[in-house]
């Protein structure tokens, strides 16, 4: 027996090694799954701010740059434990019927700080659906095994201008959602790059092997 003891935990481990991550991202989402989100959503871990800062990214050295901008994931798993937190009267069999086999779509929001630049009238015309704003020439971009996803914006507007009280130096800023077909991503490292008005290129990552 004593023998045999380190063999059977060593092929424990290695079954462990190869088990996919818990926490991945995952679509289209098992009921087991969509059952799990809802009582996340439902029950006291959702009034835990450190479960949603898996999902957000304070972009830029904030040093350096204005503070606030900052890019934000919403998957399909965390769209139904924030519908499942928000609704009342609300059970698992209706996350069942509403989410089970639906198309849905995977969200990234950016709140977003610039150098003020003049106005270009050429980008008016623009169109919003390849993740640029067609105003202020923001320019998102999503990227998995070094391809980009297709991806459009549902809504852009400016934010209000932030006053740096120290320097006195004034930036312009910009809110965007954008969404695409949840899909199309898949449970490995997610680049957001986001090119602003003024030139600058700002990146982040979400490992998506770790994240719901």
């Amino acid at each position: 027996m004593k023998t045999n003891r380190p063999f059977g935990f060593s092929a424990f481990l290695v079954v462990l090694a190869m088990a996919p991550p818990v926490f991945a991202y995952e679509y289209p989402l098992t009921l087991e799954a969509i059952r799990e989100a809802y009582f996340l959503g439902s029950g006291q871990k959702s009034k835990n701010a450190d479960f949603y800062s898996q999902y957000s990214h304070s972009l830029g050295d904030a040093k350096a740059d204005p503070p606030g901008s900052i890019n934000t994931i919403d998957t399909p798993y965390l769209q139904i434990a924030e519908h499942s937190r928000d609704t009342s009267n609300y059970h698992a069999q209706d996350a069942e019927k509403d989410f089970f086999q639906k198309p849905a779509e995977f969200h990234v929001f950016l709140n977003i700080y610039f150098k003020p630049v003049e106005a270009d009238d050429s980008n008016t015309g623009k169109s919003a659906s390849d993740g640029a704003d067609s105003k202020k020439g923001m320019r998102v971009k999503l990227m998995q095994h070094k391809k980009e996803i297709a991806c459009r914006t549902v809504e852009s507007y400016p934010l209000y201008p932030f006053h740096n009280a120290s320097t006195l130096a004034e930036h312009d800023g910009e809110y965007a959602e954008i969404s695409c077909d949840a899909a199309k991503i898949d449970s490995s490292v997610l680049i957001v790059t986001v090119e602003t008005p003024d030139s600058q290129q700002v990146e982040t990552e979400f490992d998506l092997a770790e994240i719901k």
